[in-house]
């Protein structure tokens, strides 16, 4: 059977186009929706962890080696841990949102805002209940979720001027510290 996949999956996923992605062992295996022909192979002998697909087509592919972005078009973009970029390459999680991408790790949470490239990192029990966050997800209010093996945590995201920051921060010390 052409759909049989001969290797540990992860995840899956559908893709705007009614295709089927499918995170495995050995790469992505991307199933068209009206053919019973073998799957086109992506990221052949990566591990990948978990997909995710996102509204232009595209879809967010985790790895132990980081975050990929499989293209609409069928190019392939890489993302590494790096400085300033994901702290871990162990991707757990994912959730590819139009105006956020969520990624989960073994060291936190990641938030990625796909248009300007501004990156959120969560790590801690200052933000989190437990380090590995195994899922991710946001609501219509911006709330950030995680959950992780100690429970689940909202995030909340408000857009806030430094004078603000500045206002919210202060009240908080005089609360606590006084």
């Amino acid at each position: 059977d052409p759909r049989t996949v001969d290797t540990t999956i992860r995840d899956i996923d559908w893709l705007s186009s009614g295709e089927l992605v499918v995170a495995t062992d050995d790469g992505i295996r991307v199933f068209a929706p009206e053919t019973d022909g073998p799957p086109v192979v992506r990221f052949e002998g990566i591990a990948t962890s978990a997909v995710s697909a996102c509204n232009d087509g595209s879809a967010l592919v985790g790895s132990a080696a980081g975050l990929h972005v499989l293209n609409a078009a069928g190019s392939e973009e890489h993302r590494p841990a790096e400085p300033g970029g994901l702290p871990a390459g162990d991707v757990v999680s994912l959730e590819c949102r139009p105006d956020l991408w969520l990624v989960g790790h073994a060291v936190g949470a990641t938030t990625i805002d796909p248009e300007s490239g501004h990156i959120d990192h969560f790590v801690s029990r200052r933000w989190l209940l437990g380090d590995r966050v195994v899922a991710a997800t946001s609501d219509n209010t911006g709330s950030r979720w995680f959950a992780s093996p100690g429970g689940i945590t909202r995030v909340d995201a408000p857009e806030l001027t430094l004078a603000q920051k500045a206002e919210s921060r202060h009240a908080l010390l005089e609360q606590y510290f006084r």
